[in-house]
């Protein structure tokens, strides 16, 4: 079974964020497709290595989320960014966004 989670990303230049909400991963990377591309492969991996550990572990590592206060900050960023239009770097990139990227567990 796949279900999508939840990711925003942030960035400027060549200096970007991303951070599954769901399972408090973060990344840096120096453009939005890199940023993507590693924080799936992030997720893919914690999920594989939760996939493996006894059922109590695999239940707290695939339930853990990202504090309310990160969850806030990250939510008020992506409202800001749509309440008032993407607004684009000078590369002409989106600088907050959100995606989902698909858990395969």
């Amino acid at each position: 079974m796949k279900y999508p989670l939840e990711c925003i990303a942030h960035g400027s230049g060549n200096d970007w964020q991303a951070i599954c909400l769901d399972l408090d991963i973060a990344v840096q990377a120096n453009s939005l497709h890199d940023v993507t591309r590693i924080l799936q492969e992030a997720v893919q991996s914690y999920v594989d290595d939760a996939m493996a550990q006894d059922e109590a572990t695999r239940d707290a590592m695939l339930s853990r989320s990202a504090p309310l206060r990160v969850r806030a900050a990250w939510a008020v960023r992506l409202f800001m960014a749509t309440l008032f239009g993407r607004r684009l770097d000078r590369n002409g990139r989106d600088t907050t966004l959100g995606f989902p990227v698909e858990c395969p567990a």
